[in-house]
């Protein structure tokens, strides 16, 4: 289907029109999900040249393309190319909108989720902290972005034995999950239980990781209605729409 409609657009309106390339930074996303990681990066480089020539290479929309090539760049564990992309995404939002801009903060999210990749626990838990100072403050404490943050920081404390820190965390996102009408079920484990209940389950704990962070920023504000969350249905974590975890 959006494969056609890009088809149309390319005949029609040319290969750098605004709306050829969001259809290819939409399809992008879509293989993403699909796990056609090769696929998915024949688009966003396609996206990604056209903004450039169109826009130019620090306009936002150049800028989220990069963020989406970063973030497909972790999850196929090219370590090196997904930070040079992340790094370029991130100076330039903070450039253009400022470090409490949304898409800023997705992309430090981002950069988190590649130092879990990398095994880093500590760098990552420092760029996850960042970016929940930025969305308490920029979009307050009870915003989905910001209590997702929160679970993937309780989480990360959970599994370096940083118990009181991962409680303090969950209690937090707790308390948000409350005060909008939601229910949240805290993944916590008491010291007792943490070394049972994990038995050879850290396979899964990273799993979880990897899929809750596997998040790529909400387009262009403005001109990008479709909601561009990567994010595996299974994770069962909050997503940028307000849905709470059913389990965790």
């Amino acid at each position: 289907m959006i494969e056609r409609v890009l088809q149309g657009y390319f005949k029609e309106l040319g290969p750098e029109h605004p709306s050829t390339l969001r259809t290819l930074n939409h399809l992008g996303i879509v293989y993403a999900n699909l796990g056609e990681a090769k696929r998915a990066e024949e688009l966003f480089d396609q996206a990604l040249e056209g903004y450039q020539k169109a826009c130019g290479v620090s306009h936002k929309s150049t800028l989220h393309t990069v963020h989406y090539l970063g973030v497909l760049y972790s999850d196929q564990g090219r370590h090196q190319d997904a930070s040079i992309m992340l790094q370029r995404a991130l100076e330039g939002f903070k450039a253009a909108r400022g470090l409490n801009d949304p898409s800023t903060l997705r992309t430090i999210s981002s950069l988190g989720y590649l130092f879990i990749k990398q095994g880093k626990a500590l760098e990552a838990a420092q760029f996850y902290e960042q970016a929940l100072h930025g969305y308490t403050r920029a979009r307050g404490p009870t915003h989905p972005s910001t209590l997702h943050t929160l679970d993937k920081l309780g989480r990360l404390f959970n599994n370096l034995n940083r118990f009181g820190e991962a409680e303090a965390m969950f209690e937090r996102a707790q308390q948000g999950y409350r005060a909008l009408g939601l229910q949240y079920a805290s993944p916590l484990r008491t010291n007792a239980q943490h070394g049972r209940d994990n038995k050879g389950s850290g396979s899964a704990h990273e799993r979880a990781y990897q899929n809750a962070n596997r998040v790529v920023a909400q387009g262009d504000d403005a001109a990008l209605p479709m909601l561009e969350i990567w994010l595996d249905s299974t994770t069962g974590n909050v997503d940028e729409k307000g849905l709470a975890p059913n389990t965790l």
